[in-house]
């Protein structure tokens, strides 16, 4: 989060983790990650990783895009879904469709 620039860091903290929380409210289930935690992103915040203690964590080594990370996919995968939502509220480079799951 230290590259964050156009608005107040502790705002953008303050964004992601009431973001975070929405999954609580609808039940949804959580596959966690992160991106080379020494780099600029920093570490997953612990308010997050607190509200999901079962959540499988990724820590992902370089890949900027989640779907490329194998051990994301098989998490995603283990949890025999048709359909997933893939909210990435970082500087991540989105992907420009949602992934299939069916292939």
């Amino acid at each position: 989060m230290l590259v964050v620039r156009d608005f107040d860091p502790m705002t953008y903290r303050n964004n992601i983790i009431a973001h975070s929380a929405i999954a609580q409210l609808f039940n949804i289930l959580i596959v966690l990650t992160t991106l080379a935690e020494t780099g600029p992103n920093g570490v997953l915040p612990k308010e997050i990783a607190s509200m999901y203690p079962s959540a499988p964590l990724i820590r992902r080594n370089g890949e900027l895009d989640v779907w490329d990370n194998a051990d994301f996919h098989s998490a995603v995968r283990s949890q025999n879904k048709t359909q997933i939502i893939l909210d990435i509220p970082s500087l991540q480079t989105p992907k420009p469709a949602a992934p299939s799951l069916t292939n």
